[in-house]
């Protein structure tokens, strides 16, 4: 079965078995592997509070957003490990000083959140899925909102079998949420909903002809008649997949199909657009999975990245040609310091594409890689720029399988 929504990239996650499908998540413990033969970056750690049961454990997060003289938000979940159905705990990470601290949600039940913006210094929306149960069980819909003091969820209208991917606001009163809603256990159509400062109402959003399944993986907006929605679709639970992008120009939805690619195949894809360049090229990130059978066998990742140009053509640039490995893992959206983007990623040879951890710096050309020096995996990162001098935020995992830890701190380059 495809699954239902995006779960963000876990960096400690064990085999799990998808419609009778072996689908392989393993990652290397940190430190595994050897490193890109470029630049490496100092990293300077920050504290980070932990969240009970982390032992028994995977962490899944979001992206990282940071609101301008406001706080820094990452949102995701912790999905226990030792539970029968799996349950998940909604965790919302906040950024005080130097220090990251954890906030009450206030989702109730088993929930895992994805995505998240900050349209004002006081006011921050991150969205997500809720289940009643096990996992394959009916999703619903979670938006939940920071007025400043607390978070306080809400449920959108319609929210049965809905999975919400991906949200960003033009200001305090117009932000658009997007996903999928699944129509059956193999059948799912694009779904998104509008915020005017009041209330969430549903509107119409596109799916591909001839889709089976279709989820919008993210969506941002450069203004209220300028959105790009992102996401992939099928026309089966086992056939090729392939992303798109769904454009707004303040009247009407235009789906735009994107160039394929060596790795956009397979059940496990996403697409995420990050933050933009001054000169309004724009960077899309993601992975997919390809099956070696179809059917059974194993999935690989495969990192794939695309620049968008507002008013132009969406146009693939390789990842792999830079990390000098054939196979990458995009852990997150990227994130723009105005002149260049990074990436948070993973990268190695066929046979274990996880040995690497690093970042990919992308100037609106091709990419270039640099270790960073953690001791762990980075799964989401904010960068500023500041008198010639490019800061990136970073939170993430290290540790193994069986002793977990959480990570945080920063690096610096020029």
């Amino acid at each position: 079965m495809r699954r239902s929504s995006i779960i963000r990239r876990r960096a400690l996650v064990a085999t799990a078995a998808i419609g009778g499908l072996a689908s392989l998540c393993l990652v290397a413990p940190a430190g595994a592997g050897t490193r890109p033969a470029s630049t490496g970056l100092d990293w300077i750690p920050a504290s980070i509070q932990s969240f009970a049961g982390l032992s028994h454990t995977s962490l899944t997060t979001g992206n990282m957003v940071c609101a301008k003289g406001g706080p820094c938000v990452v949102a995701g979940a912790g999905e226990d490990l030792s539970d029968d159905p799996t349950t998940y705990a909604p965790l919302i990470w906040m950024r005080s000083g130097s220090s990251w601290k954890l906030a009450s949600s206030g989702v109730k039940g088993s929930a895992f959140l994805v995505d998240s913006t900050c349209p004002g210094a006081e006011e921050c929306w991150t969205v997500g899925t809720r289940y009643s149960g096990a996992r394959d069980s009916t999703p619903t819909g979670v938006i939940d909102r920071f007025d400043g003091r607390r978070w306080t969820p809400l449920t959108p209208p319609e929210a049965a079998g809905v999975s919400l991917n991906g949200v960003d606001c033009v200001s305090s009163g117009d932000c658009l949420a997007v996903g999928n809603l699944q129509t059956s256990s193999t059948t799912a159509d694009a779904v998104g909903y509008r915020w005017d400062g009041h209330a969430w109402e549903r509107i119409s959003m596109l799916s591909p002809a001839g889709a089976a399944w279709t989820a919008l993986d993210s969506v941002r907006c450069a203004s209220a008649t300028q959105c790009v929605a992102l996401g992939d679709y099928a026309a089966g639970t086992y056939d090729p997949a392939h992303f798109f992008s769904e454009g707004w120009n303040g009247r009407t939805w235009a789906i735009e199909h994107l160039p394929s690619g060596k790795y956009e195949l397979g059940s496990g894809t996403a697409l995420y657009m990050g933050s933009c360049l001054d000169n309004g090229d724009c960077l899309a990130v993601g992975d997919g999975l390809y099956y070696v059978g179809k059917g059974g066998g194993a999935d690989f990742p495969g990192g794939v990245a695309y620049d968008y140009r507002p008013h132009g053509a969406w146009k693939a640039v390789p990842i792999s040609a830079a990390t000098k490995h054939s196979l990458g893992w995009v852990m997150n959206a990227d994130s723009c310091d105005g002149t260049s983007c990074w990436v948070p990623l993973q990268a190695g040879p066929p046979q274990n594409p996880y040995v690497t951890e690093a970042v990919a710096r992308w100037s609106g050309g091709g990419f270039s890689v640099h270790a960073v020096d953690t001791t762990g995996y980075l799964d989401a990162i904010s960068c500023s720029a500041h008198g010639g001098t490019t800061t990136c935020l970073g939170l993430g995992e290290g540790g193994s399988a069986s002793h977990p830890t959480l990570i945080a701190g920063s690096f610096s380059a020029r």
